[in-house]
């Protein structure tokens, strides 16, 4: 299949100056995971309390003095400043990041083949930031009159959909961080020349030293590259490689999450023992059947699965966000394809969580151990 004469920008890269303020504000709440990309060099740092903004560098060890600083006039005039990049972060009180995967995957290339060391990537969980309220620490760049009004400002801070968080990423915000060496095999076969040996970075299809419009770029190669006969993957595969990485990059969040479930349902296993250990010492309400074990021990698992059905819900985006590749399937590839890929994604998640379940129920206790404790509902229907 042939590419068009132009290819539309990709969907997710709108143009954001022609969205309002407060259309913008309402966007990012609803953003569920935003991406930092860094390097051993970048004037912002990622230090033990987080990413700390270099204008606050030498305070990072008071980091609750930092968080509870908020952004003046002053502080707000060194937008534009910060994201034309006219002293690349020195003494900026602002942090850069983007919603989007494809474009942080992109930056990650271009620093990578620019020879920068330890290029890093950071999952960054907004729900930890100040994103609302009175008190926003955290904005579209575009939300600013000092981007607004000036073309070059514009133009760089639409493609990445640039976010600036003030101060500093704390630490709890920060869902995980990875060298962009270690996922680099994780890419995709379409993102490398069909002619070159492995999935050598060198090797990338788009033009890694375009200046102007590279993400534009990127997303045309990329699509061009995914419609060669060559591509052969299977959608079912491409979903699985998606959510297999997705949950790679979520998994520190993941263990946190699993690791106090199960140590609640053990006290609840104990509880439960004890409880029905008392529930026999009255003849008459074991006779009657009577359960003496409260209704919140009983609630364990439905509590577990609303936990695990959020974090899941978050892999599941970011799986779906990974699979994509910021191109627009059902339009520009094969609608068919990206519906089986999403199934795909749907069945590993729910998979995975059902075993998180399982092992729950296994610390609990059998329904044969604690008759009526537990019903025996569909697991294939949690999302």
């Amino acid at each position: 299949m042939k590419l068009p004469p132009t290819v539309p920008p990709p969907s997710e890269t709108p143009r954001l100056i022609s969205r309002s303020k407060s259309d913008l504000a309402d966007s990012l709440r609803r953003l569920s995971v935003l991406y930092r990309v860094f390097d051993k060099d970048s004037p912002t740092s990622l230090t033990e309390a987080g990413f700390v903004a270099n204008a606050f560098l030498s305070c990072s060890a008071n980091l609750s003095g930092i968080l509870e600083k908020h952004p003046t006039v002053d502080h707000f005039k060194e937008i534009r400043a910060h994201v034309r990049n006219w002293t690349h972060g020195v003494g900026s009180p602002w942090i850069s990041v983007t919603p989007l995967w494809l474009w942080a995957i992109v930056e990650c290339v271009r620093r990578f083949k620019a020879g920068k060391e330890e290029v890093g990537l950071a999952l960054i969980d907004p729900a930890q930031l100040s994103i609302s309220g009175d008190a926003r620490k955290v904005f579209y760049a575009m939300e600013r009159d000092e981007i607004r009004d000036n073309l070059t400002a514009r133009q760089w801070s639409n493609d990445p959909q640039e976010i600036l968080v003030f101060g500093a990423i704390p630490r709890k915000a920060i869902i995980s961080q990875v060298l962009f060496a270690d996922i680099i095999p994780d890419l995709p076969p379409f993102f490398f020349k069909s002619s070159s040996d492995g999935c050598v970075i060198q090797n990338i299809v788009w033009r890694h030293d375009q200046k102007w419009d590279r993400f534009f770029h990127a997303h045309q190669k990329l699509l061009s590259s995914l419609r060669e006969p060559s591509n052969t993957l299977s959608p079912e595969s491409r979903g699985k490689a998606a959510y297999d990485l997705a949950c790679s990059l979520m998994e520190p969040k993941w263990k946190e999450v699993t690791d106090a479930i199960l140590e609640e349902g053990q006290e609840a296993r104990e509880e439960i023992v004890w409880n029905r250990e008392l529930e026999a010492l009255s003849h008459k309400v074991f006779a009657m059947g009577f359960d003496t074990t409260s209704s919140d021990d009983f609630d364990m698992e439905d509590r577990a699965s609303m936990k695990l059905s959020e974090l899941s819900a978050m892999i599941k985006t970011l799986a779906g966000k990974i699979a994509s590749w910021g191109i627009d399937w059902s339009k520009d590839v094969d609608d068919i394809a990206w519906k089986a890929i999403q199934r795909e994604i749907l069945w590993c998640t729910k998979d995975r969580q059902s075993k998180a379940i399982d092992d729950l129920r296994n610390i609990l206790g059998s329904d044969d151990e604690f008759p009526g404790t537990w019903s025996s509902g569909d697991d294939s229907e949690a999302d």
